[in-house]
């Protein structure tokens, strides 16, 4: 007579009890084979990172390709270590015959299977939780054993996730139960203040364990499921999951994206003009500049560029401007870690941006100046918080623009460590050079 087959699945404590016993005697090939998977999948991107950096200083024209390049490449070496000894630890935890070696040979012939699995698993479960979490978790219980099914019986692709699913959907309460307990014992453990982190790591190997025994018993008290597996039961849960990486993004835009549309439009004009005033501050990098442009009425956009409107032939300067002063001088500003105000003839025409590190640039109009001798005064406090690690500085250039052509009528910098104030003459004639 055959064996009656048990209709019921084992207890959580037996399951924690058996998996505990387990653990003990294997522990050695198992942290060994987990502690291998984390050094194959860790140790080649920061190879990769530090290899291109330690190249780049002796290419420093390179250098951002170069650890760029470099830390793509560690990173696919490592993401197929992830796979290799996530393969290894599934085989080391179901065969425990196995030892690491044997579980890493065994793990390198499914390597690319492996990864199928784990990819399509991660990619149906992940869209489950973006159609609002609850599909989500139906999805993991039911897809959770799709890599033990594929070491177990060769079973590969989507059909190991329909068998895992066929394994545990007459009983998916009850395997919800006994996984939802030790997720949740490992999230307790690894919330421990300082020691959390080592014993997760240690903790790992029996959390495996105890999947295994939860699937070899789910798998002794079902027996061989009966499944389809078509194509057109293949690619439906692929669609399921893709509607939901669709829904919330869409959902996200139609509630929210005329509010960012609005929050980043201010933002459009000083992105392509932090572009275009770069060369003008003469800085070395790119990073933690604010621009802050003000474009006045025919005035080019910085001060090395030409102003898009070219006056009259024979026209003087009075007449170009609507209210009699210059309109084709351009006033640029660049300041960085500095406090303060610039004036033209006693009135303030820019007040100093004031974060530590920040390059401000400033590019400003006529509209404060007039014929003749004009006064330029510059009141700065050097900023010395702890953020502060560049030099203070501040540039003051006033140009006249005609057509493509430039004069510089005047040019000066300040790099003091106190504070102060300095003030300075520029004459603009009502015909200057080239006029």
């Amino acid at each position: 007579p055959r064996p009656v087959r048990r209709q019921e699945l084992q207890g959580i404590v037996e399951l924690l009890t058996e998996a505990w016993t387990v653990f003990q005697r294997r522990f050695a090939t198992l942290f060994a084979t987990y502690l291998l998977s984390l050094v194959a999948t860790l140790l080649p991107p920061a190879l990769g990172a530090g290899l291109g950096f330690a190249l780049g200083l002796l290419l420093p024209g390179a250098r951002g390709l170069l650890v760029v390049l470099l830390s793509a490449v560690g990173g696919l070496i490592g993401l197929a270590g992830l796979f290799w000894g996530g393969g290894a630890c599934v085989a080391a935890t179901l065969d425990q015959s196995l030892d690491y070696r044997g579980a890493f040979a065994y793990g390198r012939k499914k390597l690319f299977s492996f990864a199928l699995v784990g990819f399509l698993t991660g990619f149906v479960v992940t869209g489950g939780y973006l159609l609002l979490v609850i599909p989500g978790v139906i999805f993991s219980v039911w897809f959770v054993f799709a890599q033990f099914v594929l070491f177990d019986d060769d079973t590969r692709g989507m059909s190991a996730l329909l068998k895992s699913k066929a394994y545990v959907s007459d009983r998916w309460f009850d395997v919800f139960l006994r996984l939802v307990v030790i997720w949740v014992c490992s999230a307790v453990v690894g919330a421990i203040p300082a020691v959390g982190p080592l014993l997760t790591l240690v903790a790992v190997p029996y959390v495996m364990v105890y999947h295994a025994l939860v699937f070899q018993d789910l798998k002794e008290v079902t027996g061989p499921p009966a499944f389809f597996c078509g194509f057109s039961d293949r690619a439906r849960w692929v669609a399921i999951a893709l509607v939901g990486y669709i829904v919330l993004p869409a959902t996200i835009l139609a509630l929210f994206g005329a509010s960012l549309y609005r929050s980043i439009a201010p933002f459009t004009g000083g992105i392509a003009s932090l572009r275009r005033t770069i060369p003008a501050a003469k800085a070395t990098s790119t990073e933690g500049y604010r621009v802050i442009p003000i474009p006045p009425s025919g005035v080019p956009p910085t001060s090395d560029q030409p102003s898009p409107v070219t006056p009259e032939p024979g026209a003087s300067p009075a007449a170009q401007g609507e209210t009699g002063h210059p309109s084709n001088v351009h006033v640029f500003i660049y300041a960085v870690n500095y406090a303060g105000s610039v004036k033209a003839n006693g009135v303030t025409i820019q007040e100093l941006g004031t974060k530590p590190d920040m390059q401000y640039n400033y590019n400003l109009g006529g509209e404060k100046l007039q014929f003749g001798r004009n006064g330029i005064t510059v009141d700065y406090t050097p900023i010395k918080e702890a953020g502060a690690t560049m030099s203070p500085r501040i540039h003051v250039k006033v140009s006249f623009w005609k057509g493509s052509e430039r004069q510089v009528l005047g040019d000066w910098e300040i790099s003091e460590t106190e504070a102060g104030q300095k003030s300075f003459d520029v004459d603009i004639p009502e015909s200057p050079k080239g006029s």
